[in-house]
């Protein structure tokens, strides 16, 4: 158990992506707590839906029934960052309440699922994803030894998921931005019509297919839902739904990806490198262009403290000066 623990905050430090990150760290964790398949996913801390799908990133039973996972995932409510610490990892198996019996037996069962131990990683106060544990029909259930050593390395995993916010690749030299683009859908998510720059922009999503069917249901449960998401190739998306009012015959759902903007994206970004609030603080004076001086004389601070601060800041983000660290938060691009 000590040597995941110490291997999963080695990896954070280590700025991988997802996949890398997992590759790393699955191995260990499976011999901390058997499984046969598992799931990773990284969430928009503000809406709780998908940015890297809880489906997409792993080998688990339940790619295939993406829409009932996520009905369920929004009818079970999102877990306030202030929870009760056995709340932060459950066991399907063990849950009582109606709504945990039905996931049980709706949703896992059917796929062979004997139980799944979910650890919603919060880190900075923040929900950045949650990682699914399954064990098939024939194994026993996750007891409460699994439930005690998951909840150890709860924190080192969150840690882990939020650095891989950071991870983006690097956008292809010549890749360009598309105007917005628009879908319109069946209340049960049928895609009806699109435009060309819908179709570009899911397409630049790649494998992420958890995208449409966490926006159908999570308007399920409210009139309007937004999710900050990243394509393959690094570019941020802002992608919103609403119902239509009236409906348009068949298309009852409108959904707009567009680029996101640094303003939406940058104090995610401060978050996900792990700056202290202090440090954020500092960083939004750089990003506004304003010198040491100005910076200090604004926070009651000595020049030294500012420098500080941001050699600091720029050890954390991976770059080397305020115009890579300026560039890293605001366009999104990987330091060379």
């Amino acid at each position: 158990m000590n040597h995941c623990h110490d291997l999963l905050g080695r990896l954070a430090a280590g700025r991988l992506g997802l996949v890398e990150f997992t590759g790393a760290a699955l191995p260990s964790l499976r011999r901390a707590i058997g499984f046969d398949g598992w799931c990773l996913g990284l969430a928009d801390p503000a809406s709780r839906m998908p940015a890297v799908s809880a489906t997409d990133v792993g080998n688990t039973p339940l790619s295939g029934r993406l829409r009932q996972f996520w009905q369920f995932e929004f009818a079970d409510g999102a877990i306030g960052a202030t929870a009760a610490p056995q709340a932060l990892v459950r066991s399907a198996a063990a849950r009582r309440d109606p709504l945990g019996a039905r996931r049980y037996s709706e949703l896992l069962v059917p796929d062979g699922v004997g139980d799944e131990l979910r650890i919603h990683l919060f880190a900075d106060r923040a929900y950045w994803g949650s990682l699914g544990l399954f064990r098939s029909g024939r194994a026993r259930p996750f007891g409460e030894a699994d439930v005690a050593a998951a909840g150890t390395l709860r924190q080192a995993l969150a840690i882990g998921a939020r650095t891989t916010w950071a991870a983006v690749p690097s956008r292809p030299a010549g890749a360009v931005a598309a105007e917005p683009g628009m879908l319109l859908l069946t209340s049960g998510g049928a895609v009806i019509s699109e435009t060309e720059q819908a179709r570009h922009w899911i397409g630049r999503l790649g494998g992420h297919q958890s995208v449409l069917p966490a926006m159908v249901a999570a308007l399920g449960t409210r009139s309007a839902a937004s999710l900050r998401t990243r394509t393959a190739d690094g570019v941020w998306l802002r992608v919103s739904g609403g119902w239509l009012d009236p409906p348009a015959g068949q298309a009852a759902i409108a959904v707009t990806l567009q680029p996101a903007t640094p303003a939406e994206i940058t104090p995610l970004l401060l978050r996900a490198y792990g700056l202290t609030p202090r440090q954020r603080l500092v960083t939004r004076f750089v990003l506004a262009g304003q010198s040491t001086q100005q910076i200090a004389t604004a926070l009651h601070l000595s020049p030294h403290t500012v420098n500080d601060h941001v050699k600091a800041i720029t050890a954390k983000v991976g770059v080397h000066s305020r115009a890579e660290l300026a560039a890293m938060l605001t366009s999104q691009q990987r330091a060379r």
